[in-house]
């Protein structure tokens, strides 16, 4: 069965699975990294995920990724956003990084 990635329907949910990763890694980065170097790269991920990434992916491998509305991509940032702020102002303070990076 041939897989057409134009016939794959978009995902537009506000959230899913994978907002638990955007918050997980929102949290690392937070920890690691100054709260807006960590804003700025998750942030700029989003578009690469979506104009490079899943074409990439899909006319090399024809893996389907990061096939998703821009709704979705904005609720990630919001979450990448949620998570910095915790790893920043919560997490920080309960453990102490063993290095920054930024």
């Amino acid at each position: 069965m041939k897989i057409d990635k134009d016939t794959i329907p978009i995902n537009a949910r506000h959230w899913d699975n994978w907002s638990f990763v955007h918050l997980g890694s929102g949290i690392i980065a937070g920890w690691l990294i100054d709260p807006i170097i960590a804003f700025t790269l998750l942030a700029a991920y989003e578009p690469i995920e979506i104009f490079v990434l899943s074409p990439f992916l899909y006319r090399r491998f024809k893996i389907i990724f990061g096939n998703e509305s821009w709704n979705n991509a904005l609720i990630d940032i919001v979450f990448n956003t949620v998570g910095i702020f915790i790893g920043y102002n919560f997490l920080r303070i309960l453990i102490e990084p063993p290095f920054i990076l930024f």
